[in-house]
């Protein structure tokens, strides 16, 4: 996004970014850093950086290296209101507020138990990955090598809508399930949570609606509209 003349931008450099002849097998980290950058003179303002262990390489004879991403983690994201930015990066349910000049001004955080990755997760993830059971049981053994997270992260993504409220999406590992977003209002108190249909994604957020766009098995588009209502005297929305 961009505001006040500056863009929030994020890098990434990642251990696996060499050549197939130079990589070895097991994790690998990215090192992400999200800034200020000002298009005009090309300065930069680094407001946070995170280190993420998300990729894992696997090395055979015979075969170019495998890439594959470790399930449950979060690649750290952001976006901007009309007056700061708004990041999101691990397994803590806050969102940090950086203001134009890069310092951390707010801290928006909700409590909520921590949720963990089970057995159960990691063997029903591999079925969505494999379409028949060879595949599947390929995907359990490349699993059983993996740093696969104890928790899964807080949030997976972040919007603001017209009224200025941040919405930040519960992280959720089942495209099958129902997205579930925690608002807050522009004060960093957290007011409510919302529900989303699955394979909703959500285009805008008015101060009375919601608009998307799905697909069906077919990958068919389709414009969805849906009401929502704000009830200020519960400090809630629905």
């Amino acid at each position: 996004g961009a505001v006040g003349g500056r863009m929030l931008v994020q890098t990434s450099r990642g251990t696996w970014m060499v050549p197939a002849a130079q990589q070895t097998e097991g994790p690998k980290d990215d090192a992400v850093e999200i800034l200020w950058y000002d298009p005009v003179n090309g300065s930069r303002i680094p407001l946070a950086s995170f280190s993420v262990t998300r990729m894992y390489v696997s090395v055979g004879s015979g075969r170019p290296p495998l890439m594959s991403l470790i399930p449950f983690v979060q690649f750290p994201t952001g976006t901007v209101s009309k007056t700061m930015a708004l990041l999101i990066g691990g397994t803590e349910s806050e969102v940090l507020a950086y203001n134009l000049e890069g310092r951390l001004t707010q801290v928006f955080r909700v409590e909520q138990p921590a949720r963990l990755v089970t057995p159960e997760m990691i063997d029903a993830y591999a079925k969505q990955q494999g379409a028949d059971d060879s595949s599947r049981a390929s995907w359990r053994q490349l699993f059983a090598k993996m740093p696969i997270p104890e928790k899964l992260p807080a949030f997976q993504s972040i919007l603001v809508d017209e009224l200025g409220w941040v919405w930040t999406e519960v992280f959720q590992w089942d495209p099958t399930q129902p997205k579930e977003w925690v608002v807050f209002d522009p004060d960093g108190r957290a007011r409510g949570t919302i529900q989303t249909p699955p394979g909703l994604r959500i285009d805008q957020n008015g101060e009375d609606f919601i608009l998307g766009v799905s697909t069906d098995d077919l990958d068919v588009e389709y414009v969805r509209l849906y009401s929502l209502t704000r009830r200020a005297e519960a400090g809630n929305v629905s």
